[in-house]
């Protein structure tokens, strides 16, 4: 993404810097001073954590769960009363939910919203499983130094 914005590729970009459970969002911060660009606006965005299966996926029958290591954080409490399943660090939390559609495999699911669910065609096996009914994700717009 700031690869992108430097190259002129993009003109904005959504970068997510603090989450109210987890903190700082590692390397946010760096990459926005590294790349030298400026924040034009921010946002805050609830957060509902769900655990999302293949189709077929039962709780139950759950042994790894796939998510960006930030929002794997924001489900600690759930996770530990879950121990049989593994909670997997993956690079976003939507392209979790896309590999373990595409892989269809009963014991994986992952840590997304609602909507990726809905945009992936995974079955909601349970909501709202963050640490705190007030997740709230700080996000900045950004600009390339020319923008």
């Amino acid at each position: 993404m700031f690869d992108a914005l430097a190259s002129g590729r993009v003109i904005t970009a959504v970068v997510p810097v603090t989450n109210s459970i987890v903190g700082a969002v590692p390397d946010a911060a760096e990459l926005i001073a590294r790349h030298h660009v400026r924040v034009i606006g921010e946002h805050l965005q609830p957060i509902d954590q769900t655990v999302i299966g293949a189709p077929g996926a039962h709780l139950e029958s759950l042994r790894r769960a796939w998510s960006h290591p930030v929002a794997l954080k924001q489900c600690t409490r759930w996770l530990a009363r879950h121990p049989h399943i593994a909670a997997t660090p993956a690079f976003d939390t939507a392209g979790a939910v896309a590999d373990v559609i595409l892989r269809g495999d009963p014991a994986e699911a992952a840590i997304a919203s609602r909507r990726a669910a809905e945009v992936y065609g995974g079955v909601v096996l349970a909501e709202r499983i963050q640490d705190t009914p007030d997740n709230v994700t700080r996000f900045v717009l950004v600009t390339g130094a020319g923008g």
